[in-house]
């Protein structure tokens, strides 16, 4: 790893921390106060709306040292930057931060926004300390994982992974808090993920073709990215029913959270324990 790519990750650590703490500052700040003056609550709204707005560019400065952390890394490759664990891992928390930003409008509260941030730092922490330290090492790829559609199936899985894991988490938030105006946000986050992953997983039977010559073989990973995808449709469908809305429907948006990290952080431990053939290498 680079010094220039170290830094970077170090910025966008930082700024993660930073963002996450405004965020619940702001969060605390403007739930309903009791007692006070009309002016202390408007001063606690007005400092509330401000750490928000701080909080959100310090999310932004994070996603853009994410990114550029990973551009260097693969330019230091002469290669696509997501092509190992520990590349994904970061690119998974860039999307986690990604999709919260280009979503924030929706959120409400600034809850979600907390959350959004701390999943990023618990995915950039897992990179860093639970992860090997040879992984955090440059290595070339296969011959097999290099291409324009091995490079769209990282892309928006990574993605995908960002979105349904935010929506996940915040589903579980909001039926921990019924009162949380977040619906909206889980929606949209679940549709992006919805969308992303779909394409990503026929990017990537594209890809498994043009490396094995088979578009599908039901390999663990694909198995649980499959059941990712049941839970998108699930949603998709019964979240409008009458009977489902409210609490029902963020029950099956939850399951997001749990699936993506099956899929993610699991299977590789299943196909070890299994021994069954391993055609991915995250």
């Amino acid at each position: 790893m680079t010094s220039p790519e170290s830094i970077a990750y170090v910025i966008a650590s930082i700024a993660l921390v930073v963002s996450c703490g405004l965020y619940l500052v702001s969060a605390r700040i403007s739930l309903p106060a009791h007692g006070g003056d009309n002016e202390t609550q408007s001063a606690g709204q007005r400092l509330g709306r401000h750490s928000e707005r701080l909080a959100t560019l310090s999310a932004a400065l994070a996603l853009v040292a994410l990114g550029a952390g990973l551009a260097v890394r693969g330019v230091a490759a002469a290669r696509w930057p997501l092509g190992s664990p520990f590349e994904f891992t970061l690119a998974f928390a860039g999307g986690v931060v990604l999709v919260y930003l280009a979503l924030h409008r929706t959120a409400g509260t600034s809850v979600p926004g907390a959350i959004a941030t701390l999943l990023a730092l618990a995915l950039m922490l897992h990179a860093f300390v639970v992860q090997a330290e040879s992984a955090r090492a440059i290595q070339p790829l296969p011959p097999v994982m290099n291409g324009i559609w091995f490079s769209l199936h990282t892309l928006l899985t990574s993605v995908a992974f960002g979105a349904l894991a935010v929506a996940g988490s915040v589903a579980i938030g909001n039926m921990a808090l019924p009162s949380l105006p977040t619906a909206g946000f889980v929606d949209w986050a679940m549709d992006v993920g919805y969308v992303t992953l779909s394409l990503g997983i026929i990017a990537g039977a594209i890809w498994g073709e043009q490396a094995w010559a088979e578009y599908w073989s039901w390999s663990i990973k694909e198995t649980w990215t499959l059941i990712t995808w049941w839970v998108c449709t699930f949603y998709d469908h019964v979240r409008r029913r009458p009977g489902w809305r409210g609490r029902r429907a963020m029950g099956v948006a939850s399951l997001a959270l749990p699936t993506v990290l099956v899929t993610f952080l699991a299977t590789p431990s299943l196909v070890r324990w299994t021994r069954l053939q391993r055609l991915f290498i995250y």
